[in-house]
């Protein structure tokens, strides 16, 4: 990468600075990478009431492991290829998958259609819309709360996995581009995401013995992860489905 990821402490950017695969870092002093120079100016989510309020006069945000998503039956919610990235180059499949442990947040730009979110709503027995007024500002509070040997890397969901690509295209794709890539059919949700990626080089990391509890209590890796805000009624807004 032409620019090195800064320690989040000690961050001295002062202007989004571009990857050599396409990134951006963004956000002085506590960086983010993004897919995008600029976060969206509004996100929203479908979700049950509870915990609606929850996130927004609680700030309790849960954020669900990858195999969750994969292994969860359920055709709105759950897809079998969550993380897998997928091209075809001359009729052969290149795929891709993160090594490191990987926590997700979705939710939709406000390009997506009411009726889309109802839909889903109704699906999925959600009863209300939560709309965040400034993204920028959730990310940075996530941001602050992640364990610190995560970081994030946020942006917009492409819908083309499964697409026949040229070996230069390929080449191109940006770091971690597999997070960031679901099929044809999904793309109705106008998916933006916030994903937390443990960073494996960090001397803080004590992931390895949680996993291993985990493992060993039957979780299979499915545990979330649970974060708090603090309040968060100065940024977001639930609204009546």
């Amino acid at each position: 990468m032409s620019v090195s990821r800064p320690n989040k402490e000690n961050s001295v950017l002062q202007r989004p600075c571009k990857t050599q695969t396409g990134t951006w870092l963004i956000d002085e002093p506590h960086w983010v990478e993004s897919n995008e120079r600029q976060c969206p100016h509004l996100l929203v989510k479908a979700m049950k009431r509870v915990y609606a309020e929850k996130l927004a006069h609680e700030g309790k945000l849960r954020m669900g492991n990858l195999t969750y998503y994969r292994q969860l039956e359920d055709e709105h919610l759950g897809d079998e290829n969550e993380g897998l990235g997928l091209y075809y180059v001359d009729d052969r499949p290149m795929q891709t998958e993160s090594i490191n442990k990987t926590y997700v947040w979705c939710s939709s730009l406000p390009s997506v259609s009411r009726e889309r979110m109802q839909e889903f709503a109704l699906s999925s027995g959600y009863d209300c819309r939560l709309v965040i007024n400034n993204p920028l500002e959730f990310i940075r509070r996530v941001n602050k709360v992640i364990p610190a040997h995560f970081y994030l890397h946020i942006g917009c969901v492409r819908y083309d996995r499964g697409n026949a690509i040229s070996k230069e295209l390929l080449n191109r794709q940006k770091f971690d581009f597999q997070l960031f890539q679901k099929d044809a059919a999904f793309s109705d949700q106008d998916e933006y995401r916030i994903a937390a990626i443990d960073n494996p080089y960090s001397s803080l990391s004590d992931a390895d013995e949680q996993e291993h509890i985990a493992r060993a209590q039957g979780e299979c890796c499915r545990l979330p992860l649970d974060l708090s805000l603090g309040n968060c009624d100065d940024i977001m807004s639930i609204e009546v489905m």
